[in-house]
């Protein structure tokens, strides 16, 4: 099977700016409090804890925003959570 253009090596700078603000629009999509109750979701353990982590997927840069959630002693507040969540902005490799 032959691969369309864009996936295939090397991404040209346009289009690593162009994914950059397709990025920070999705992100956009979402409010400030909006993922701060998600992560209380999340944290309680909701039954639909698979659904609310694929929206955080779709919707923020971070593609580490789980260890936030699980494994950070130092963050226990959701608000506190999801700004560090949202705050990630990718690099171009």
């Amino acid at each position: 099977m032959d691969l369309r253009p864009e996936l295939l090596p090397p991404v040209a700078p346009e289009r690593l700016t162009e994914l950059a603000s397709e990025i920070e629009r999705i992100t956009a999509l979402l409010t400030r409090a909006e993922p701060a109750e998600i992560v209380r979701r999340i944290q309680a353990a909701d039954p639909e804890t698979d659904y609310y982590s694929r929206v955080v997927d779709a919707s923020v840069s971070d593609p580490d925003w789980a260890a936030l959630v699980f494994h950070t002693p130092a963050l226990d507040d959701p608000d506190q959570i999801a700004g560090e969540i949202l705050t990630h902005r990718p690099i171009a490799l």
